[in-house]
């Protein structure tokens, strides 16, 4: 009787570490991918760093570089850019439970239709879905990683 019962402990056992990995493993928590760097065209890295300028952000277009393009996604180009100008503090933005940052202030920025906004502002306008950003941390995790 007692083998019995044993065989009905192990077997729940075995059944519930099963289910707890297969749960696990099914994505309920954000899974991470490996994602190949998108190449940027000329034209689109020039006209970006033209309305940097424009914008404000910059005195010139020879000091703003396109430190990192993520892609485009729904018509907004994801970028990083440098100045040569950054803070030394850390950059950290949180959009829909998602957590991006970088060890220097050079926030990722949307661009579209000549103007730049945050990935908040760009979630907000549903130019960025969840999945949309998931794929930009993880890029943003790999760049800054090495």
């Amino acid at each position: 009787m007692k083998i019995k019962r044993l065989n009905k402990i192990l077997l729940f056992a075995l059944i519930a570490t099963m289910l707890f990995a297969v749960v696990g493993l099914s994505g309920c928590s954000p899974k991470r991918h490996r994602y190949s760097d998108p190449a940027i065209s000329t034209e689109l890295e020039i006209q970006i760093r033209q309305d940097f300028v424009a914008n404000g952000f910059a005195r010139s277009i020879e000091s703003v570089v396109v430190a990192k393009y993520f892609g485009t996604f729904n018509d907004a180009s994801i970028v990083i850019i440098g100045t040569g100008a950054a803070s030394l503090a850390q950059w950290l933005e949180k959009v829909a439970g998602i957590e991006f940052s970088a060890p220097v202030y050079v926030p990722i920025r949307a661009w579209f239709f000549g103007n730049f906004y945050t990935l908040t502002e760009s979630h907000s306008k549903n130019r960025l879905t969840f999945e949309d950003l998931l794929a930009i941390r993880d890029m943003n995790d790999t760049f800054w990683q090495g």
